[in-house]
């Protein structure tokens, strides 16, 4: 469920982002309609390998983002965690590509991450 402390957190982070009042963003956001609760999922993305990439829902307060990786069956095989500001752009057999954002100049810029998959038991 979302929570007074939820709303509070958004509007703290939306505050900074914007270089607004908080209190006057809280007031705002209090007024608004919003949703009771959270999606189990952010973004989805398919990989060159064919696997399938879900992002955990990004709370404010996340420091990472973490995404859940399954193969073409459906089974399981781990998590990856990027960096709160980084938007993925395309994932590779072995990376994931995409632009992050600097908080305080807002310069985006390019950045790529190895991924290490173990191998599958036979």
């Amino acid at each position: 469920s979302v929570t007074d402390a939820d709303l509070d957190a958004y509007a703290d982070a939306l505050a900074a982002e914007r270089g607004a009042d908080p209190a006057e963003i809280r007031r705002r956001i209090r007024l608004s309609p919003y949703a009771r609760e959270f999606p189990s999922m952010g973004q989805v993305a398919g990989d060159a390998a064919g696997r399938l990439w879900l992002e955990r829902y990004p709370f404010p307060r996340d420091s990472a983002a973490t995404w859940d990786v399954v193969d073409a069956d459906g089974t399981y095989l781990g998590a990856a965690r990027l960096p709160r500001r980084f938007q993925v752009r395309e994932i590779g057999a072995d990376y994931v590509a995409g632009t992050a954002t600097d908080p305080e100049t807002g310069i985006e810029t390019v950045r790529v991450y190895a991924v290490r998959v173990a191998p599958s038991a036979p």
